[in-house]
Protein backbone atom coordinates (compact mmCIF):
# COMPACT_ATOMS: atom_id res chain seq x y z
CA UNK A 1 0.00 0.00 0.00
CA UNK A 2 3.24 2.48 0.88
CA UNK A 3 4.49 1.76 -3.00
CA UNK A 4 0.77 3.45 -3.89
CA UNK A 5 0.10 5.79 -1.35
CA UNK A 6 3.44 7.89 -1.07
CA UNK A 7 4.57 9.13 -4.30
CA UNK A 8 0.97 10.72 -4.32
CA UNK A 9 2.10 11.70 -0.95
CA UNK A 10 5.26 13.01 -2.13
CA UNK A 11 3.73 14.92 -4.83
CA UNK A 12 0.80 16.19 -2.14
CA UNK A 13 4.00 17.62 -0.10
CA UNK A 14 5.76 19.19 -2.83
CA UNK A 15 2.70 21.00 -3.42
CA UNK A 16 1.46 22.31 0.21
CA UNK A 17 5.16 22.66 1.44
CA UNK A 18 7.91 22.93 -1.09
CA UNK A 19 10.89 23.54 1.20
CA UNK A 20 10.26 20.37 3.49
CA UNK A 21 10.14 18.58 -0.30
CA UNK A 22 13.33 19.99 -0.95
CA UNK A 23 14.65 19.10 2.59
CA UNK A 24 13.15 15.24 1.79
CA UNK A 25 14.91 15.31 -1.16
CA UNK A 26 18.06 16.76 0.41
CA UNK A 27 17.80 13.88 3.56
CA UNK A 28 16.68 10.70 1.46
CA UNK A 29 20.46 9.91 0.90
CA UNK A 30 21.71 10.65 4.03
CA UNK A 31 21.72 8.65 7.63
CA UNK A 32 18.41 7.20 8.47
CA UNK A 33 18.65 9.12 11.50
CA UNK A 34 18.07 12.26 9.60
CA UNK A 35 15.19 10.69 7.64
CA UNK A 36 13.71 9.24 10.46
CA UNK A 37 14.07 12.36 12.37
CA UNK A 38 12.12 14.39 9.39
CA UNK A 39 9.30 12.13 9.21
CA UNK A 40 8.83 12.51 12.96
CA UNK A 41 8.66 16.38 12.79
CA UNK A 42 5.44 18.58 13.55
CA UNK A 43 5.52 19.68 9.38
CA UNK A 44 5.62 16.28 8.29
CA UNK A 45 2.97 15.06 10.46
CA UNK A 46 0.93 18.17 9.61
CA UNK A 47 1.28 17.64 5.85
CA UNK A 48 0.26 14.13 6.41
CA UNK A 49 -2.81 14.99 8.20
CA UNK A 50 -3.83 17.82 5.37
CA UNK A 51 -3.34 14.64 2.92
CA UNK A 52 -5.49 12.60 4.90
CA UNK A 53 -8.21 15.00 5.38
CA UNK A 54 -7.98 16.26 1.96
CA UNK A 55 -8.67 13.11 0.34
CA UNK A 56 -12.65 11.83 0.91
CA UNK A 57 -12.55 8.66 -1.29
CA UNK A 58 -14.32 6.24 1.38
CA UNK A 59 -12.27 3.38 -0.19
CA UNK A 60 -8.74 5.37 0.45
CA UNK A 61 -10.47 6.33 4.59
CA UNK A 62 -10.41 2.16 4.87
CA UNK A 63 -7.41 1.65 3.68
CA UNK A 64 -5.73 4.32 5.76
CA UNK A 65 -6.86 3.07 8.64
CA UNK A 66 -5.73 -0.45 7.63
CA UNK A 67 -2.74 0.80 7.40
CA UNK A 68 -2.94 2.33 11.10
CA UNK A 69 -4.11 -0.20 12.50
CA UNK A 70 -1.25 -2.64 10.66
CA UNK A 71 1.51 -0.12 12.02
CA UNK A 72 0.19 -0.45 15.82
CA UNK A 73 0.77 -4.36 15.27
CA UNK A 74 4.18 -4.08 14.18
CA UNK A 75 5.30 -1.57 16.73
CA UNK A 76 3.92 -3.90 19.02
CA UNK A 77 5.51 -7.19 18.12
CA UNK A 78 8.78 -5.28 17.24
CA UNK A 79 8.59 -3.89 21.33
CA UNK A 80 7.48 -7.75 22.63
CA UNK A 81 10.78 -9.32 20.33
CA UNK A 82 12.86 -6.48 21.20
CA UNK A 83 11.95 -6.11 24.59
CA UNK A 84 11.65 -2.08 24.40
CA UNK A 85 9.12 -1.44 27.63
CA UNK A 86 8.58 2.19 26.20
CA UNK A 87 6.97 1.26 22.89
CA UNK A 88 5.15 -1.97 24.51
CA UNK A 89 3.02 0.83 26.17
CA UNK A 90 2.71 3.21 23.76
CA UNK A 91 1.33 1.18 21.25
CA UNK A 92 -0.46 -1.26 24.04
CA UNK A 93 -2.10 2.51 24.45
CA UNK A 94 -2.89 2.84 20.51
CA UNK A 95 -4.29 -0.25 20.38
CA UNK A 96 -6.89 0.48 23.27
CA UNK A 97 -9.33 2.68 21.19
CA UNK A 98 -9.70 -0.28 18.38
CA UNK A 99 -10.50 -2.13 20.96
CA UNK A 100 -13.21 0.22 22.37
CA UNK A 101 -14.37 0.54 18.55
CA UNK A 102 -14.87 -3.34 17.63
CA UNK A 103 -16.50 -3.91 20.65
CA UNK A 104 -14.15 -6.26 22.51
CA UNK A 105 -15.46 -6.02 25.94
CA UNK A 106 -12.92 -7.87 28.28
CA UNK A 107 -9.52 -6.32 26.11
CA UNK A 108 -11.05 -2.65 26.59
CA UNK A 109 -12.19 -3.25 30.20
CA UNK A 110 -9.06 -4.35 31.37
CA UNK A 111 -6.52 -2.50 28.47
CA UNK A 112 -7.08 0.61 30.64
CA UNK A 113 -6.14 -1.27 34.39
CA UNK A 114 -3.46 -2.77 32.73
CA UNK A 115 -1.75 0.11 31.48
CA UNK A 116 -3.04 2.08 34.16
CA UNK A 117 -0.89 -0.55 36.99
CA UNK A 118 1.88 -0.75 34.32
CA UNK A 119 2.73 3.29 34.71
CA UNK A 120 2.47 2.71 38.56
CA UNK A 121 4.94 -0.28 38.40
CA UNK A 122 7.36 -0.38 41.88
CA UNK A 123 10.81 1.21 40.87
CA UNK A 124 12.55 -1.62 40.49
CA UNK A 125 10.23 -3.41 38.56
CA UNK A 126 10.15 -0.93 36.41
CA UNK A 127 13.75 -0.73 35.56
CA UNK A 128 14.23 -4.41 35.02
CA UNK A 129 11.36 -3.66 32.25
CA UNK A 130 12.77 -1.20 31.10
CA UNK A 131 15.85 -3.70 30.42
CA UNK A 132 13.77 -5.54 28.43
CA UNK A 133 13.53 -7.75 31.14
CA UNK A 134 9.92 -8.61 30.46
CA UNK A 135 9.88 -10.82 27.53
CA UNK A 136 10.72 -14.60 27.57
CA UNK A 137 14.08 -15.36 25.82
CA UNK A 138 14.81 -18.75 24.59
CA UNK A 139 18.09 -17.74 23.14
CA UNK A 140 21.05 -15.46 23.31
CA UNK A 141 20.08 -14.11 19.77
CA UNK A 142 18.14 -10.94 19.44
CA UNK A 143 15.01 -12.39 17.80
CA UNK A 144 13.22 -14.64 20.09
Amino acid sequence: MWRILFPQLLSFLEDRNPDLKELLDKTKNGPAEELVTLFASKEFEAVTEAYVAANDNPNFRFWWGYMQMVHILLLFTRAQRDGIWDLHLCAFQRMLPYFMRYNDVNYARWGTIYLNEMHQLPQPVKKEFEDGNFVVKRSLHCFN
